[in-house]
């Protein structure tokens, strides 16, 4: 019987470079000291092969092995990880799509871009090649860190015994936690407290797109969607971000800064529109809670999105 390989002996790690491979594919000899390596939660990314079989009628209830084939092969799954100012360096742009367009400020852009994933699983090392982030959100509730789930959507899978190459070092600085988080609501600025938030970017990734060919030829973005949820409490001080007009959250903002030197990152919003969604109690002993769902949009001067990840 082998030896069990636990989870904590896996690494992982994204390549931002040009693949080496003549076709466009990360394989391992691609991933280098420009390499990043990441802590994450979980992840699954995966490949998920399809075989297919005739089935026809052929005289016996048996079916022939013969008739089988492969039909396709599709690369995804999501990553979860704790993200800190240095790792979102890295990331804001796979999400949003363009680097820092000023000093410590991610924009969304008009494409995203492809890299590779490598992924030590003990026995192999599995790299995923042109891989793009289809979702990611952004949360973090009372009493927790900033956590960030990314969907990924890839074209190939390649195996390798090769060991984990030398990659950059894992980052060192702290996560973001939501007890440094401040809001800023343009509908209401007496509306303080906050008991949690997600924030989800969508780039609405074709992700069915194989033709005539076992994996996906390409994976392009039909759109991009930008959602926001957040928990307040319902109070005096929260009651006039129920039901407002159009346009009362141009401008907000969520901010989570530690104060001093540390690192801040702050999600600024164009403008949001929360539909009307009525507050509610569970029990005696809860109190009055508001719960605001919209899409962020793009406005005459903001975009819908602007990400300041700054270093101090």
């Amino acid at each position: 019987m082998g030896t069990p390989q636990m989870g904590h002996q896996s690494r992982l790690a994204f390549d931002t470079g040009a693949a080496g491979a003549g076709d466009g594919h990360h394989v391992i000899g691609d991933f280098n000291s420009d390499s990043k390596e990441f802590e994450y939660l979980s992840e699954n990314v995966v490949l998920s092969q399809t075989r297919f079989h005739s089935d026809g009628i052929r005289g016996t209830r048996s079916r022939h092995e013969a008739r089988c084939r492969i039909t396709q092969e599709a690369v995804g799954g999501t990553i979860t990880m704790h993200p800190t100012q240095v790792e979102l360096d890295t990331l804001l742009p796979l999400i949003l799509g363009a680097n820092e367009v000023s000093t410590d400020t991610f924009n969304v852009a008009e494409t995203i871009p492809s890299f590779g994933i490598l992924i030590d699983r003990v026995q192999k090392r599995f790299c995923y090649s042109k891989c793009v982030v289809s979702s990611a959100t952004f949360s973090a509730s009372a009493g927790g860190p900033l956590q960030l789930s990314m969907e990924i959507v890839g074209q190939k899978e390649t195996v390798s015994g090769t060991a984990f190459p030398t990659v950059g070092a894992l980052a060192t600085d702290a996560p973001f936690i939501m007890a440094d988080t401040a809001i800023s609501l343009a509908a209401d600025a007496s509306a303080t407290e906050l008991a949690s938030f997600s924030i989800t970017v969508n780039n609405m990734v074709n992700a069915g797109r194989f033709m005539n060919s076992l994996t996906r030829t390409a994976t392009p973005s039909g759109g991009r969607e930008v959602t926001v949820q957040l928990a307040v409490p319902y109070t005096a001080d929260e009651v006039d971000l129920y039901n407002t007009a159009l346009s009362a959250y141009d401008n907000s903002y969520i901010l989570i800064d530690p104060g001093g030197s540390n690192p801040n990152i702050k999600f600024t919003f164009g403008g949001i529109e929360f539909g009307a969604q009525s507050p509610t109690v569970s029990s005696k002993g809860d109190e009055y809670s508001l719960n605001l769902s919209g899409v962020a949009y793009k406005t005459a001067s903001a975009n819908e999105l602007v990400v300041v990840n700054a270093a101090t």
